[in-house]
């Protein structure tokens, strides 16, 4: 069985199930899903009418853990959503030749065939350093800001910055973000560099010492301050936590986490963090998400609400 026969058969028809379930449980009807992502309606109809834990225990059993499962159906219902098909099709596409790339159905691939030698690496030589449903995240989210005339306004003074943590992101350098940061020109919005893995250290270090507490929350976006944008998330229902101010970089992550440890009661994660700055610090506000395209549309209400 080739590489992709495996993909098409054990994992693509189970992602495509729990992207039309979360689009139909978005409230666009089971035509309008099928037309999303190319399949009959009757296949809608029969993906939507099954548990979504039956299609992640097969993933689970191709050898893809839940967090990463549930992060690649958020992107992909993101993407179809906002995008469109060819969109989705692309990064589908490049889900799959990632989750290749980094052998993560070899263990199958031999389960199903005793004849792939244990040394097998043949994804690796097809698929090297591949885009994945991170880096494509992050540039979607980037496109998404720049379609607004006035996003301009959310960029600080220090630049912003989209980071998205993968599942088991422990440190900056496991974390999708732009190098180089995202800058004002005059009304315009544009990205000094690519999205790259530890492309972000200060903004990435905020999410993972946020995801201490909350594990659900994979994305950032930092936006300037302003008292204004505070009180329209209040007005939003936004759960929001303030820090600052702090007299350095470290102690500004100390004391995230000491907040985080601190609402140990709380279920719910927060929807920003409103930072005071402090001594070589912009105040600042840092915007959470479960993908980096969520957490840059929840920023922008701040001036489009």
């Amino acid at each position: 069985m080739l590489p992709h026969e495996l993909a098409s058969a054990y994992v693509a028809p189970y992602l495509r199930a729990l992207v039309a379930i979360e689009l139909f449980n978005s409230g666009l009807s089971q035509v309008r899903v099928s037309k999303l992502l190319n399949v009959s309606q009757p296949m809608v109809r029969k993906y939507v009418s099954r548990d979504k834990t039956e299609y992640y225990a097969r993933l689970e059993g191709a050898g893809i853990s839940r967090e990463e499962c549930e992060a690649a159906v958020k992107v992909l219902t993101d993407i179809a959503r906002k995008r469109g098909r060819f969109e989705y099709f692309k990064t589908f596409s490049q889900i799959i030749n990632s989750l290749l790339s980094k052998c993560t159905l070899c263990r199958l691939h031999r389960r199903l065939d005793p004849e792939v030698p244990p040394a097998c690496d043949l994804c690796r030589i097809l698929f090297p350093r591949l885009a994945d449903a991170y880096v494509e995240d992050v540039k979607n989210a980037l496109e998404i800001l720049q379609s607004y005339s006035t996003a301009y306004k959310l960029i600080p003074e220090v630049g912003m910055n989209i980071v998205s943590a993968p599942p088991n992101a422990e440190r900056p350098e496991d974390v999708v973000g732009f190098v180089g940061r995202i800058i004002r020109v005059g009304s315009r919005v544009v990205a000094v560099g690519e999205p790259a893995y530890g492309g972000s250290r200060h903004t990435a270090s905020v999410l993972l010492a946020i995801r201490r507490r909350w594990r659900e929350l994979r994305s950032a976006v930092v936006i300037r301050y302003d008292e204004g944008y505070v009180e329209k998330f209040k007005e939003l229902g936004y759960r929001l936590m303030r820090s600052g101010p702090h007299r350095s970089r470290a102690e500004l992550i100390e004391n995230i986490l000491e907040i985080a440890g601190s609402s140990r009661g709380s279920r719910d994660p927060p929807d920003a963090l409103i930072d005071l700055g402090g001594l070589g610090l912009e105040p600042v506000i840092y915007v959470f998400g479960k993908t980096a395209t969520e957490a840059v549309t929840k920023a922008l209400k701040a001036i489009t609400s």
